[in-house]
């Protein structure tokens, strides 16, 4: 992939996105958010002890153990302002806390979800379009506008009717 043109930051909000290749849906059902978002949360995590897919393999009493060890140390890539799963494109505000954060929770948390899909739907193949966007948030009323926009972008993009109806949302 070409050289990220836009450094960033620790200390420093983003905007990240991505959508599926040519514009195709990357979560076609509830088990496909459910797993977007445990795999988008367990990566935030600096220093994991064992992939996602080997963790799931793992008693529920071992997993609450990694997981109740990672949450006391709180030691994270990035901390999550929003974000929001559509049925072809995810948008994450994210913060920056240490140097090369974003890049590695995006590069674990996109090639976990990519190998799942895939096993999962019997496909082979990238399913985002290239590399993640990432737009540094310049001020506070930036960061304000764009968590409202992607609080709103199911609501926007008709894809629920009334922001307070999950069931419609997958």
């Amino acid at each position: 992939m070409p050289a990220r043109t836009t450094p960033l930051v620790t200390g420093q909000f983003y905007h990240i996105f991505n959508r599926g290749v040519n514009k195709q849906p990357i979560f076609l059902n509830r088990k496909d958010y459910a797993r977007a978002l445990s795999v988008f949360e367990f990566y935030s995590f600096v220093d994991i002890p064992i992939r996602f897919s080997k963790f799931l393999l793992l008693s529920l009493e071992e997993r609450f153990k990694i997981l109740k060890d990672l949450r006391k140390r709180s030691l994270k890539y990035v901390d999550f302002i929003s974000y929001c799963f559509m049925p072809n494109h995810f948008h994450f505000l994210v913060k920056q806390n240490r140097d090369n954060g974003i890049s590695k929770f995006m590069g674990d948390f996109q090639n976990s979800y990519t190998k799942y899909f895939n096993t999962k739907h019997e496909r082979i193949g990238p399913i985002l379009q290239g590399q993640f966007k990432a737009v540094f948030v310049e001020d506070e009323n930036q960061l304000l506008h764009l968590s409202r926009y992607i609080h709103l972008n199911p609501f926007t993009s008709f894809v629920v009717k009334d922001l307070t109806d999950l069931d419609t949302y997958k």
